[in-house]
């Protein structure tokens, strides 16, 4: 232990490399957004997260509250992350990203185990609205038309695909999505992926 303190005390008080300025037009590239399903958005949140103290935290987090939603439609989460996305300093641009859920045997949404779900066609529909959101999609491959989707999801502006693979019951290492892998190099989509538990 001495001898790391030691080390780390006889390091340079400077950085290795200079300091370089912060560019300008970052692109925050997680960035997340939400409904409830007001005004036909297709957002799903389930009863056990609408009755959790943690939902009203996450909508304050959007700058919204449910009565607003109720009243003007999720696409409001949308507007007020532009907002305030167009008062940074740095960051010009977001990918928002939406979010598929766990899907049952016929490739359906299955909402007993699903948590939340934000359709690719809601998150789509708001970026296309604002020029400082792109669009971050989301499809189980395990759809029978993951395929399809992931190219709808290109053709409508996708900049990556987004997994949380175990909210989503996706196995990443499943040889079953050898195809869906294929396919996103071949749309040139990057994946992001959150790991473990």
């Amino acid at each position: 232990m001495l001898a790391a303190v030691l080390g780390w005390s006889s390091l340079p008080a400077q950085p290795f490399l200079p300091v370089e300025p912060i560019p300008d037009g970052i692109v925050d590239l997680h960035c997340h957004i939400a409904g409830i399903g007001a005004g036909g958005s297709g957002c799903y949140v389930a009863p056990q997260m609408l009755n959790n103290w943690r939902f009203k935290i996450y909508l304050h987090s959007f700058g919204v509250s449910q009565k607003e939603l109720v009243e003007k439609g999720d696409g409001l989460v949308g507007d007020r992350i532009s907002a305030l996305l167009a008062q940074s300093k740095y960051v010009r641009q977001a990918v928002v990203l939406a979010l598929d859920g766990v899907v049952d045997a016929n490739g359906n949404l299955d909402t007993n185990r699903t948590v939340v779900c934000v359709p690719d066609e809601f998150v789509a529909a708001v970026c296309a609205q604002h020029t400082n959101l792109l669009f971050g999609a989301s499809v189980n491959p395990y759809r029978p038309d993951a395929l399809a989707r992931l190219e709808w999801a290109k053709a409508h502006g996708a900049v990556l695909v987004k997994w949380i693979p175990n909210i989503m019951a996706i196995h990443p290492d499943d040889p079953k999505l050898i195809p869906f892998y294929k396919k996103l190099v071949e749309l040139h989509l990057p994946l992001l992926s959150h790991t473990g538990d």
